[in-house]
C-alpha cells in the first residue's frame, strides 16, 4: 500500500476536528441547526487553513441519510460515498483548470437534474477566482434564483478577485491563520498518534514556519521525519527547514548590546553558512525585538508571547535590561529599514551585514525623563510664557565627564551663546529689551485723538478703518487734519469720496481732511502711524516673553547640564 501523508491522513472529517476555525464552525452549525443553509457560500483564506474540507464537511452535513445535521454520520450510503470521494451529488470543480464560460454552462444544466440520492447536489468550486468574466456573468442567474435542490460552495484564496455581483448573492466566510499556539498542539497530538518523539522546540519551529497553514505545518513535519527520522532534535528541524535558530537571534542581540562587531560579523556569516536568506534573518531580529520588549514591559505577557517558553521569556526581559529602551527603538526602526532595504539591494548580504553593524554606532541613551526631573528639583518653577526649542549639544574640543552622579552646578553668571531667530529668512539677532513706554518722539495727544476716530471708523466699517490706520498724520488740528500715504493702494482708497466720509464723520463731520502722496523717507521722525505704531508695539512684546523664557533660571540650567545652545524660540498660544 502507497504511503499516505499525513496532511491527508489526517485531514478532518468533522466540524470538531477542524481548528482555528471556530467562528465558521459555529455560524455552520447553528445555520444547519436551524434550517437557515444558504444556498451559495464563499470559503475565503490563505492556503492551508480548511477552506474545501469545511467545503466537503458541509456537504455530507447536508446530505447525511440522518440530517440534515451539523454531525454525520459517516455510515450510510450518502456519507460513505463523498468520503470515498464517489458521490454523484457532490461535483468538485477545479476553477482553475475550467475557466471558460462554456464549463459554466455545463455546469448550469447539470444544476437542472434533481439529485441521485441526497437532498441536495452540491457543487464546490476551488480557486474561484480563476473564472473568466463570462464565466461569473454566466453565473449570476442560477445564483439569484438557484433550484430548490442545489447549493454552491466556492473556494478562494482571492476573493478580491471576485466579482461583487457574485459576492452580493453569496454567504462570505473568512478562514483565519492558525496561530501558532494552536498549531504546535495540534501537530503534537499527530506526533504522539503517530510515536514521533519531538521537544517543544522543535515543534514551534515547524509551527513557525508553517506561517498558519495546518497543510504545510503537516507537510514540513513530513519533511523533518524524512530528513531525520522519527526522533528529530530542535537542531536538525531547523537545519532541515532552513529556519532562524532562536539561540542564534539572542547571540546576535547580546553581541549588538556589547557593541561586539566581530563576534557580530561572525555569526551572520555563520548564518550565511547556514544557508538562512538575508531578508528572513532581519525579519527574525524585528520580531525577537519586538518579543523582548513585549516580554519586559507589557503585562500578561505570556498571553502575547504564547509560543515562547518561560525561559525564553526570561532571557527576553534579561536581554532587554542591557540597554535603554530608547536603544532598542531605535534600533527596530533601522532593523525594518535594513529588512527593506535587502529586499531592493543587489548585494543582500552585505546590506544585512551595513545594517547590524549600524546597530553598533547607536549610542545609549539618556532618559529625558530622569534629565527633566533632576531640572524641576534643582529650580522648581515652570517655564512660562515661550519655550526653547531645538535644542542641540555643541562640540567641544576636549571630553565632558559623563552625566552621572550629582547634577554640576551652573556658574554663577553665565554667559550662554544664545541664537534667537526671529524673521522667517532664518535671520539671527540678539533678544532685544522691551521699552517701558513705546516711542518717546510718538505724541501721545495725536495718537490718542487720531486712534479714538480711526475705532470709531471700525464700529461700522473695519475695511475703511484699514485704511486709516496706514496713515501718517502729517497735521493734527480742529479744523484741519493732513495725512500721507506712499503712493499705491491706500492712497488710491483714502482718496475716494466714501471712505473720506466716514472718516469725516467720525471726526465731527466739519474738520477738513486733506490726502497728500508721501515718500516714507521724507516722514518726519516721531509722525503718528497706527498701523507701524501697534506693530512696534507687538515686536517689543515678543522680543520681552522671548528673553524672560531665554534667562528663565530652568533654561540656563538645562543649557548649563546639556552643554547646548538655544537656536529657536517659540512662542506659545495665549
Amino acid at each position: 500500500m502507497s504511503y499516505l501523508v499525513l496532511a491527508r491522513k489526517y485531514r478532518p472529517k468533522t466540524f470538531t476536528d477542524m481548528i482555528g476555525q471556530e467562528h465558521v464552525v459555529r455560524t455552520l452549525r447553528n445555520a444547519i441547526a436551524l434550517g437557515r443553509v444558504h444556498h451559495a457560500f464563499v470559503f475565503s483564506g490563505v492556503r492551508g487553513v480548511g477552506k474545501t474540507t469545511a467545503a466537503r464537511v458541509l456537504a455530507r452535513a447536508l446530505n447525511c441519510a440522518e440530517g440534515p445535521t451539523a454531525d454525520p454520520c459517516d455510515r450510510c450510503p450518502n456519507c460513505i460515498g463523498m468520503l470515498a470521494g464517489n458521490s454523484a451529488d457532490v461535483i468538485e470543480i477545479d476553477g482553475a483548470s475550467n475557466t471558460g464560460v462554456d464549463h459554466v454552462r455545463s455546469l448550469r444544466e447539470s444544476a437542472q437534474y434533481m439529485p441521485s440520492s441526497g437532498r441536495y447536489k452540491l457543487f464546490i468550486i476551488d480557486e474561484v477566482h480563476m473564472l473568466s468574466n463570462a464565466a461569473f456573468n454566466a453565473l449570476l442567474k442560477i445564483l439569484e434564483e438557484p433550484p430548490a435542490h442545489v447549493k454552491f460552495i466556492f473556494a478562494t484564496t482571492e476573493p478580491r478577485k471576485i466579482p461583487v455581483t457574485v459576492l452580493s448573492r453569496c454567504q462570505r466566510y473568512d478562514f483565519r491563520r492558525v496561530s501558532v499556539g494552536a498549531l504546535q498542539k495540534h501537530v503534537a497530538e499527530i506526533c504522539k498518534a503517530e510515536g514521533i518523539s519531538i521537544g517543544d522546540d522543535a515543534l514551534y519551529t515547524v509551527a513557525t514556519q508553517a506561517q498558519g497553514s495546518v497543510r504545510d505545518a503537516l507537510s514540513l513535519l513530513d519533511q523533518v521525519l524524512s530528513f531525520v527520522g522519527s526522533d528529530p532534535s530542535p537542531e536538525a528541524v531547523a537545519a532541515c527547514l532552513g529556519a532562524i535558530d532562536r539561540d542564534m537571534l539572542f547571540a546576535v542581540m547580546d553581541a549588538v548590546a556589547s557593541r561586539d562587531a566581530q563576534a557580530l560579523l561572525a555569526m551572520v556569516r555563520d548564518g550565511e553558512q547556514r544557508g538562512y536568506d538575508p531578508a528572513a534573518f532581519a525579519g527574525a531580529l524585528c520580531e525577537h525585538v519586538r518579543d523582548m520588549r513585549v516580554a519586559a514591559i507589557v503585562e500578561g505577557q505570556e498571553q502575547a508571547l504564547l509560543e515562547r517558553s518561560t525561559d525564553d521569556i526570561a532571557r527576553l526581559k534579561a536581554q532587554y535590561a542591557k540597554r535603554h529602551t530608547d536603544d532598542w527603538d531605535r534600533m527596530f526602526a533601522l532593523l525594518t529599514q535594513t529588512t527593506a532595504d535587502i529586499g531592493r539591494s543587489p548585494h543582500p548580504q552585505i546590506s544585512l551585514e551595513m545594517g547590524l553593524l549600524r546597530l553598533l554606532q547607536i549610542e545609549s541613551s539618556a532618559s529625558v525623563a530622569s534629565l527633566m526631573a533632576r531640572i524641576d528639583a534643582m529650580m522648581g518653577a515652570p517655564i512660562v510664557g515661550a519655550v526653547a526649542a531645538t535644542v542641540k549639544p555643541q562640540p567641544t574640543a576636549h571630553a565632558r565627564p559623563p552625566l552621572v552622579g550629582a547634577v554640576r552646578e551652573p556658574p554663577v553668571n553665565p554667559q550662554p551663546v544664545v541664537q534667537v531667530r526671529v524673521d522667517p529668512g532664518g535671520a539671527v539677532r540678539e533678544p532685544c529689551h522691551p521699552r517701558e513706554s513705546g516711542d518717546p518722539q510718538v505724541k501721545t495727544d495725536v495718537a490718542s485723538t487720531w486712534r479714538q476716530a480711526v475705532e470709531s471708523v471700525r464700529r461700522t466699517r473695519v475695511a475703511c478703518a484699514s485704511i486709516w490706520e496706514h496713515a501718517w498724520v502729517l497735521s493734527f488740528t480742529p479744523e484741519r487734519v493732513v495725512l500721507g500715504f506712499a503712493q499705491g493702494f491706500y492712497l488710491d482708497a483714502a482718496n475716494g469720496p466714501e471712505n473720506r466720509n466716514t472718516l469725516q464723520q467720525a471726526l465731527g463731520g466739519s474738520i477738513a481732511i486733506e490726502v497728500r502722496e508721501v515718500k516714507p523717507t521724507d516722514v518726519p521722525p516721531g509722525t503718528v502711524c497706527l498701523a507701524k505704531y501697534d506693530a512696534a508695539l507687538r515686536d517689543e512684546k515678543v522680543e520681552a516673553v522671548k528673553h524672560a523664557a531665554i534667562h528663565h533660571s530652568a533654561v540656563q540650567s538645562s543649557m548649563h547640564i546639556l552643554d547646548a545652545s538655544i537656536t529657536h524660540v517659540e512662542l506659545l498660544q495665549e
